[in-house]
């Protein structure tokens, strides 16, 4: 498997694997990518510096660079921009690159960036080329194919999705009609989603997926501008279908219904369903095509707990949420409990994210004294 730190070391642009198409007037550009904790990850080469890690993130509204990263390659800041997402709107520098070479092939002049403050990554880049010439994501071989001349057909695929053209937006907009345990929804494709479903709150109000007797893992949902407003939940669903293509008992993720946001679909369609697909635009057609690649699901990582606390002065915490069915009900755990024994906050909450089969124990400041609780990790959902 070639890794994120392989990618960076590959200088040069791979060459195209054979498919048995006709060859095209012009070859495509062709770029590594890789797919590494729930992203999909290219090069980025800025000016003569580089290359830089960079998200291939098709849900963002425009591409993104570290802040600290811009300064350091003194990057020109033109002014600034409001974007929104998941935590609400954020004003953020403008930042232009001169020179841009993406994945491994392609160059850009004048490349616009917003300034993010994310130490994980050295930015994003959005689907935009995806989506203005016929590009392929290839999974299986590790390649992102823009074609300068438009891809000579399409055999074997099957049509998946639409790319929208939204007035005033700097991209544009993929997006795919599905069905989730008999509901319709209209989804964004969003590479840069780790999961596989996300629902915002207007369709979760709907769905009935929201329910205090249905075991959920709790979660903080988190994107451009910030956390969401409330906590949200992951639960298990039956099947996810779209366009003949069925994906049995997905994760999905669901903003609390009483939370507000204005976005004109339902949500998104994450990376965990995206890359067991090859995918391909037809621009001219303002299509999106896909074929099964055979990739399994990725494993799958939610709290196993099912337990979300609230930090107490006193080195004390008090438990703010418990999933029915999980193993912190199990053991015992109530809304309102107060455990003791948090010297330590950060070390405390790690001990909660332990696989399957590991066993944390708690304390609980009882009406006549401590009393001891153990809390076994398992994937109840």
């Amino acid at each position: 498997m070639i890794s994120r730190r392989l990618l960076i070391a590959s200088g040069a642009a791979l060459p195209l694997a054979a498919h048995g198409a006709p060859p095209p007037a012009r070859p495509p550009i062709v770029s590594r990518i890789v797919v590494e904790t729930n992203r999909i990850w290219t090069p980025v080469t800025i000016g003569d510096k580089g290359p830089f890690a960079f998200i291939l993130d098709t849900g963002a509204s425009m591409s993104a660079i570290n802040s600290a990263l811009a300064r350091r390659l003194n990057l020109r800041r033109v002014g600034r921009r409001q974007v929104s997402g998941i935590g609400g709107s954020v004003t953020l520098d403008v930042y232009v690159a001169d020179t841009v070479v993406l994945g491994n092939g392609l160059r850009q002049s004048d490349s616009v960036f917003a300034g993010i403050d994310e130490r994980s990554n050295a930015g994003l880049l959005t689907g935009a080329l995806f989506t203005s010439g016929d590009s392929d994501l290839d999974f299986v071989t590790g390649e992102w194919r823009l074609w300068p001349s438009g891809r000579p057909d399409f055999a074997g695929m099957s049509a998946f999705g639409v790319i929208e053209t939204r007035d005033g937006a700097l991209t544009n907009k993929i997006l795919v009609e599905a069905t989730l345990d008999g509901r319709r929804l209209r989804l964004l494709v969003d590479t840069g989603a780790p999961g596989e479903v996300l629902l915002f709150p207007h369709v979760v109000r709907r769905t009935g997926l929201w329910s205090d007797t249905r075991p959920f893992a709790p979660q903080r949902l988190r994107g451009i501008g910030g956390a969401a407003a409330r906590l949200g939940r992951t639960v298990r669903a039956t099947r996810l279908s779209i366009a003949g293509f069925d994906f049995d008992r997905p994760l999905a993720a669901l903003h609390d219904p009483s939370d507000t946001l204005d976005i004109d679909y339902d949500g998104l369609l994450g990376l965990s369903v995206i890359e067991r697909l090859d995918l391909s635009t037809e621009v001219r057609k303002a299509r999106l095509w896909a074929r099964a690649n055979g990739r399994p699901k990725p494993a799958e990582d939610y709290g196993y707990s099912g337990l979300w606390l609230e930090r107490l002065p006193d080195a004390k915490a008090r438990v703010a949420v418990v999933s029915p069915g999980a193993p912190a009900a199990e053991a015992g755990l109530k809304v309102g409990d107060v455990l003791t024994g948090v010297d330590d906050w950060r070390a405390y909450l790690r001990r909660f994210e332990g696989d399957p089969g590991s066993v944390v124990e708690v304390t609980v400041a009882g009406a006549v004294g401590p009393e001891p609780r153990r809390v076994i990790l398992r994937a109840y959902l």
